[in-house]
């Protein structure tokens, strides 16, 4: 029969508590953590109101730099902490105390300040902030029961040779988070030197955005070179599939290169800059952003069209502000066949007058173009400057000035009509009704 001794167990118990909790060793390092929490505070209240007066010091210099100083005023605490949590690490090492506890507490700290930071900088990304944080706690929790490096060994132990190379799970894994790490340390130095760039006077708008793309891809292919060799690949392994991965590589991304390549020739020519007003295709609009596989096009309405490279190279592009921002403007009016055909053309060119944005020089004209079915069709011409504001704007307000100036002088706007004659009326009788013989 099963039998517990209570008293026999409560002794184990505080056995165990005087052997592991109540003695000089853990005393000591609970000691040293308090120690250097206090010492942490004491450093964090020196230094914070320099932190301060950085924070506004940065208040109107961008959001970035606000953001990153913010940042560091919540985690200075805590990264004061931990280092002084690891120098007193080393001293109960060298003095030959035992430091578990301590080292527990370091590890914990590690992963809380990993987590704040990237939590501070990804707010919004809900899927990398899990990723990073079940990593970080994943790597404190190994670390603070001993089982870091059992576990790094482990995942050695599994792995496959690649010509002179051995590849192994602890590789491949290692090599996944910072290639991660680098493809997002890329991505955010190259927007921080696009935004540098943007801010340039000295830089045109194409070659602001020719050396952004290419800060972009060489960071990010710098990335993939450092992550291939931290895995443990010999890139001269690719050697024999280099010819079998280009044709496939064409044939597959073809369209892609096509764009990208396309990209920087029009980034290169000049031939298309943000801001420029263009027609392709059918779509009109403010040309907004180049990019390496697509143009953004901003219409009149809000709307934003994303059109491949490709097609400004392989397409008729009309570009409203190549070289000359000023653009002419042809609008037909049709007048009665009875009405004064000079008294039109003249009020045509007075309603010209007023209207924002049509240029006094060159002159506005009106020029007589064709007789139509039902009119006598006059053509006004004038130029118009700043094409990025629109267009239609300045063609209603200038219809609306013809309609009131050719009201107020009696000028007639003909509509199409159709006159029919009928010559002779057929009979309707029984001779017209008789069949044929």
């Amino acid at each position: 029969m099963f039998e517990f001794d209570a008293s026999q167990t409560i002794d184990q118990v505080v056995n165990w508590m005087d052997l592991h909790l109540f003695n000089l060793n853990i005393f000591i390092q609970i000691s040293a953590i308090f120690f250097t929490f206090l010492l942490a505070l004491l450093v964090n209240k020196f230094a914070n109101p320099y932190v301060n007066e950085a924070l506004s010091g940065v208040a109107d210099k961008g959001k970035r730099r606000r953001r990153t100083v913010e940042i560091l005023n919540i985690v200075l605490l805590p990264i004061i902490w931990v280092v002084l949590q690891w120098l007193m690490n080393v001293v109960l090492l060298q003095l030959g105390y035992k430091h578990d506890l301590l080292r527990i507490t370091a590890s914990l700290l590690n992963a809380w300040i990993v987590i704040r930071v990237f939590v501070s900088l990804v707010p919004t990304n809900i899927f990398w902030r899990r990723i990073v944080a079940f990593i970080a706690w994943t790597i404190a929790a190994l670390n603070a029961a001993n089982l870091l490096k059992p576990t790094v060994k482990i995942l050695e132990d599994f792995g496959f040779t690649v010509g002179d190379a051995r590849i192994t799970l602890y590789s491949i894994i290692s090599g996944f988070l910072l290639g991660v790490v680098l493809f997002w340390f890329a991505l955010l130095v190259s927007n921080f030197l696009k935004h540098r760039l943007s801010d340039s006077q000295h830089l045109t708008p194409s070659v602001q955005t020719l050396l952004s793309q290419l800060i972009k891809v060489t960071l990010i292919f710098i990335s993939l070179i450092f992550t291939l060799n931290i895995i443990g690949l010999d890139l001269s392994v690719f050697t024999f599939f280099s010819g079998a991965l280009g044709v496939g590589l064409g044939f597959g991304l073809q369209k892609i290169v096509s764009n990208f390549v396309s990209g920087i020739i029009l980034l290169v020519d000049q031939s298309l800059q943000p801001g420029n007003v263009i027609e392709v295709g059918g779509t009109f609009g403010k040309v907004k952003t180049l990019g390496a596989r697509y143009t953004t096009v901003e219409t009149r309405d809000g709307h934003e069209y994303l059109i491949p490279n490709e097609r400004f190279i392989t397409q008729e592009v009309v570009n409203w502000a190549f070289s000359n921002p000023k653009v002419r403007r042809k609008i037909e009016i049709g007048v009665a066949y009875d009405t004064d055909v000079e008294l039109a053309m003249r009020l045509i060119v007075e309603a010209t007058i007023g209207v924002d944005r049509i240029l006094v020089e060159p002159v506005p004209v009106a020029r007589l173009v064709s007789f139509g079915d039902s009119s006598v069709n006059i053509e006004a011409r004038f130029w118009v400057d700043d094409p990025a504001n629109g267009v239609a704007n300045i063609t209603s307000d200038f219809l609306l000035n013809v309609w009131k100036l050719f009201k107020a002088n009696g000028i007639e706007i003909p509509f199409p009509q159709t006159d029919i004659h009928i010559k002779e009326i057929p009979k309707i009788g029984n001779s017209f009704f008789k069949p044929p013989v």
